[in-house]
């Protein structure tokens, strides 16, 4: 049987920190990548071409993150390709044992869209955590967070593109919600170091006029900090997710 061609879809401006990890992650289970740059002066080309030379590089038509433009721009290139397709930003990382075996399952299913299960991932305050290397993924190194069913989720799906709820957090298309197999990590909040702090406050130099969506990224270096103390004491937000067996199963 013929593997389903799939596709993983996403934009960068800056993101030489995350990428390394994020491109091997998902180079190993998509067989096509298109990611759309937004004007980046840091290194972030070189390490998409090192750790997948076969994925599309392209410069976004837009100068600013606009939510309305961004979903534009990634539909109009998810209509160039067919079979299942997903978009991601940088910050999150799709974990999948089998994605043959997912893929087949969500064909048996019967739906052309699914929304997937999605983890935030957040240090805890009082642990002194190393920093994680590149040597391994970076999920094996920073497994803290909570596991939520609504929020963050993401859509992966096989109809011509996505027909998104503005900022891609669902989609009109009718679908199948959680299907087992797979997982989003958001790594919004791990790991919190100096080079995740950095990443979070310059993407305020690529947003337009503020028009509801991604408010966060006008934050402040106090702002952001005081935002992650509030998610970090927040009952449950920074569990080991290594004791939830679905995690565990993606994961180890």
């Amino acid at each position: 049987m013929t593997r389903p061609r799939r596709t993983i879809i996403s934009h960068f401006y800056n993101e030489e920190y995350l990428l390394p990890w994020w491109v091997a992650q998902h180079a190993s289970l998509f067989d096509h990548g298109i990611m759309i740059n937004y004007g980046s002066t840091d290194r972030s080309v070189q390490v998409i071409r090192h750790h997948a030379p076969h994925w599309e590089i392209r410069d976004s038509r837009n100068t600013h993150f606009d939510a309305h433009a961004v979903d534009a721009e990634v539909m109009e290139i998810e209509r160039e390709v067919d079979g299942w397709k997903i978009v991601l930003n940088t910050t999150e990382f799709l974990v999948c044992k089998d994605m043959d075996k997912f893929l087949q399952q969500l064909d048996e299913l019967g739906h052309h869209a699914y929304c997937l299960q999605s983890a935030h991932m957040i240090d805890p305050l009082h642990l002194e955590l190393p920093d994680p290397i590149y040597r391994f993924p970076l999920y094996q190194q920073r497994y803290y967070g909570l596991i939520v069913n609504h929020g963050r989720n993401r859509v992966i799906h096989r109809y011509p593109d996505g027909d998104y709820i503005i900022g891609r957090h669902g989609s009109n298309h009718p679908g199948s919600s959680l299907p087992p197999g797979a997982m989003i990590l958001w790594y919004g909040f791990s790991p919190w170091n100096e080079q995740l702090k950095k990443r979070k406050l310059q993407i305020k130099n690529k947003m337009g006029a503020f028009k509801g969506y991604g408010g966060q990224h006008l934050m402040n270096e106090e702002e952001i900090e005081a935002l992650y103390q509030e998610f970090a004491q927040a009952p449950h937000y920074t569990d080991d997710l290594r004791e939830n067996e679905e995690f565990r199963r993606l994961c180890f």
